[in-house]
C-alpha cells in the first residue's frame, strides 16, 4: 500500500505539515503491520540510500509515502519513507515512545521528517544514510 497526497498549491506550511503528519502516522502503522507478519531488515542494515522525491511529482504537488517493502524494493527513499520505516522498526523492537517529527526548515519550500526517540533525542535517517553514502564514496561531509 502506498499513501499519496496531492497538496494544493498555496497551502500554509502548518497545514501541509499536519497533512504529512497524518499520512506518516498511517505509513508507520502499515509498516508495523508488515513487520509483525514478516522479517524486515533493520533500516541501517538494509543497504538503503536517501533519495529525494522525484521532481516530476514535487512539481505536481504529489507526495508519496511508501511502505518498508517498497523502500527495500527501490533501494532507498526520501525523508518521510525512511522515517516511517525507522519509527515502525523502533516501535516493533519495543521503543513504544518513538515517534515522528516534522519540521519546515526556514527558507525552504518543503517539510522534513525526523525521528523523535523515546529519550527525547532526534534522529535523521536521511542524514545518516546520506553521510554513510558520502563516506563510502570518499567524500567529505
Amino acid at each position: 500500500m502506498r499513501i499519496v497526497l496531492t497538496v494544493p498549491p498555496g497551502l500554509p506550511p502548518a497545514t501541509t505539515v499536519e497533512m504529512a503528519r497524518h499520512a506518516l502516522q498511517a505509513a508507520v502503522a502499515i509498516n508495523r503491520g508488515i513487520m509483525a507478519m514478516q522479517h524486515v531488515p533493520r533500516l541501517y542494515e538494509a543497504g538503503l540510500v536517501f533519495r529525494r522525491e522525484p521532481n516530476a511529482l514535487i512539481k505536481k504537488g504529489i507526495e508519496q509515502f511508501d511502505n518498508c517493502l517498497q523502500v527495500l524494493e527501490r533501494g532507498g527513499g526520501d525523508c518521510d519513507d525512511l522515517v516511517a520505516y525507522r519509527v515502525a522498526e523502533l516501535q516493533h523492537l519495543g521503543e513504544t515512545g518513538a515517534d515522528l517529527k516534522i519540521i519546515w526548515p526556514k527558507g525552504t519550500r518543503r517539510y522534513h521528517a525526523q525521528v523523535r526517540r523515546e529519550d527525547g533525542t532526534y534522529e535523521d535517517p536521511s542524514r545518516v544514510l546520506l553521510l554513510r553514502e558520502l563516506r563510502a564514496k570518499g567524500q567529505r561531509q
